[in-house]
């Protein structure tokens, strides 16, 4: 069975506290998504234990379940984990035994990024090159005062070094994966300093005779690159709006056609606790995480996509079962019936959530799922049409 994407966090601790996090939602801008305050995880943060994780490459293997991209990912610093080395080994061991994605990538801030777990990185993909694809480093700085303002910590040097090291030793071993994406949200604090970034990356890159790409909307699939975002947050319309006129002071958004002020994505994920919102239209595009991704907590919880991050939405533990067996689960088909059917009561924090511009569902993706879902895939048509 093949999924598009699979991202676990084996943690959800971290040790960063920055203004545009859910973590800090009380103290900063609020979730990345705006889907509401603090504390985040109800204050319930863990580590996955060993033997858990085990069970979930045990039973990717036997169930022969593979992945287009398998994410070391979720709310919280994945290095932070005292096994995360000794997990990362575990998963391409047991790709030997099985080979259960395409694409391995790794979200991190490179504050844990160290010479020695640097060096145990770069030996996995010495030997799978081909699959330890991507390496994210969320810097958002150029500077160690934006750092401290937006991280709330003093490590900017360290983080940056960190990053020129990975490189400069991926260098030396002559290997051109990971990829290295340099992350960086526009938020008030460097939205002045883009073109900054930009030149001291460059610079740095063109010195080791690499390219490196500069992007917005999405980083790209394959070579090193700086990566510029907007900030998905409650007050979506002014960080989107703070995020075209920094791009287009730095060089990086050319004139789109649009009147000035148009948002690019109408991002309107905002929730509160009392759910008083009125919900979206019913005519709204099916969202496709519960049809392309899989995401899992420490403790091996299932949660529809990075917004039902209080798992209010019931799916299967892996603590009890597969992900094959939860993929195929009761619990996954009412929730994407629900979506083709645009009949989402019984999923309110589905009904509230504005976040209906990503990449649209496809005929094959939904029928692959059986004759039942091409029945729905005919009614979603019809509604999508009145």
């Amino acid at each position: 069975m093949k999924i598009p994407s699979l991202q676990i966090g084996i943690t959800d601790n971290c040790n960063l506290s920055c203004r545009h996090c859910g973590q800090n939602a009380s103290e900063g801008y609020g979730h990345p998504g705006g889907m509401g305050p603090a504390p985040f995880h109800l204050g319930k943060l863990g580590f996955m234990d060993s033997g858990l994780y085990r069970k979930i490459l045990e039973s990717l293997c036997r169930h022969e379940t593979f992945f287009g991209v398998y994410n070391f990912y979720w709310f919280g610093e994945q290095l932070m984990h005292p096994e995360a080395a000794v997990f990362m080994d575990q998963t391409f061991e047991s790709f030997l035994e099985f080979p259960f994605f395409e694409q391995f990538w790794l979200y991190t801030n490179g504050v844990y990024v160290e010479k020695k777990l640097l060096g145990r990185m770069l030996n996995l993909a010495r030997h799978y090159t081909d699959n330890f694809s991507r390496v994210y480093f969320s810097l958002d700085s150029s500077n160690a005062e934006e750092f401290e303002a937006i991280k709330r910590t003093k490590d900017f040097a360290r983080v940056r070094d960190n990053i020129r090291e990975f490189v400069i030793r991926r260098q030396r071993m002559k290997l051109n994966r990971p990829q290295v994406v340099i992350g960086y949200i526009v938020l008030p604090e460097n939205s002045s300093s883009l073109s900054v970034a930009v030149d001291e990356w460059r610079a740095f890159f063109d010195g080791l005779g690499l390219p490196l790409k500069v992007v917005i909307d999405s980083p790209h699939p394959t070579e090193d690159c700086l990566y510029f975002r907007v900030a998905y947050l409650p007050e979506q319309e002014r960080f989107e709006l703070l995020y075209q006129d920094a791009c287009r002071k730095a060089g990086l958004l050319q004139d789109t056609g649009k009147k000035p002020g148009t948002i690019l994505r109408h991002t309107t994920m905002v929730m509160t606790d009392d759910k008083t919102l009125k919900p979206v239209a019913k005519n709204r595009p099916a969202c496709p995480a519960p049809f392309r991704n899989v995401t899992v907590n420490w403790d091996g919880r299932l949660a529809a996509c990075c917004s039902d991050y209080e798992f209010e939405i019931r799916l299967p533990s892996l603590a009890d079962v597969s992900i094959v067996e939860a993929w195929n689960s009761p619990d996954y088909y009412h929730l994407r019936r629900a979506h083709l059917l645009g009949d989402l009561r019984a999923y309110p924090r589905c009904e509230h959530c504005g976040n209906a511009d990503t990449v649209p569902l496809s005929e094959n993706e939904v029928k692959a799922f059986g004759e039942e879902y091409g029945k729905l895939w005919d009614v979603y048509l019809e509604r999508m049409n009145e």
